[in-house]
């Protein structure tokens, strides 16, 4: 049987809820973190843009974005290394159900209670380890990790040296463990919703390419600030992924990417009927 991760994209297998994508923020780069499962230099090298994405932007990008769409603060980077990441938050909060993944670096007790009282569909915590994302923990950014935890409720927490078993290659950009190979028709189990591959991630200067695995910037979709988004999806960057991943062995970002699968398998567990649907 396929194994779908359970995220919120998938969470209308469960309710019936059409939840029709992720569109994951980078409010900024380079990330400072450095942790040695991220391709942060590969990224530094072919990203040229705007290192800071603005609050005008952001808010103008949002307008455009269905509101089933969820909106992811994670992208290339950590999220609060921008001091207006908080803002944005609240601002998406007032039309979007969002996701945040964070390991608390730049966030201050101040945005801990600007944000306190939001219902994330995610809230996940990464905490610094001995292997993957070392850090110098100081007395403000341990208060800022015991205030997350006494204020936001549901909150998750990780360790990356605690779950090797789901550490990925970034499409084979990282070297640590094997890289994969698939063939056949695949797709994507993070995000692909009627041929759509959805889970995209945008820059700071709101480009926005195909998914978190692009860290080369080798698959552009489009400038939310030029086009609308459905437009990224008739894109030719689009076109040409979707066109091969419907071949048996045409080369594209999936093929190396733990997060493919076997495009009809995936696609009968996300439709098949659910227990009660009229027949």
């Amino acid at each position: 049987m396929l194994k779908l991760l359970k995220t919120s994209v998938h969470r209308e297998l469960r309710t019936g809820e059409k939840l029709t994508g992720m569109f994951e923020i980078t409010t900024k780069l380079p990330c400072p973190n450095n942790c040695s499962v991220c391709p942060q230099a590969k990224l530094s090298e072919v990203y040229k843009g705007e290192k800071v994405l603005s609050l005008e932007n952001f808010k103008k990008v949002l307008k455009k974005i269905p509101t089933n769409v969820i909106i992811g603060f994670a992208g290339f980077s950590e999220p609060f290394i921008n001091r207006n990441c908080a803002e944005m938050i609240i601002e998406a909060n007032k039309s979007h159900k969002m996701n945040l993944y964070t390991t608390a670096v730049g966030m201050t007790l101040e945005d801990v209670q600007k944000i306190k009282d939001i219902k994330f569909e995610t809230f996940m915590l990464h905490l610094p380890d001995d292997k993957y994302f070392t850090l110098k923990k100081t007395e403000a950014y341990e208060k800022v990790i015991s205030s997350l935890k006494s204020e936001i409720p549901h909150i998750q927490t990780m360790r990356m040296a605690d779950k090797e078993n789901m550490l990925v290659t970034r499409g084979g950009l990282l070297s640590f463990k094997p890289s994969v190979c698939m063939t056949g028709q695949i797709t994507c189990k993070m995000g692909f919703y009627k041929n759509k591959f959805n889970r995209n991630i945008m820059l700071p200067n709101c480009d926005v390419v195909i998914c978190c695995m692009d860290y080369g910037l080798e698959y552009p979709m489009g400038n939310l600030l030029e086009i609308e988004y459905e437009s990224l999806f008739t894109s030719d960057t689009h076109n040409k992924v979707l066109k091969a991943s419907l071949t048996k062995e045409e080369p594209f970002i999936c093929r190396g990417c733990e997060y493919s699968c076997d495009r009809d398998k995936f696609l009968y567990y996300r439709y098949m009927p659910r227990a009660g649907d009229r027949k």
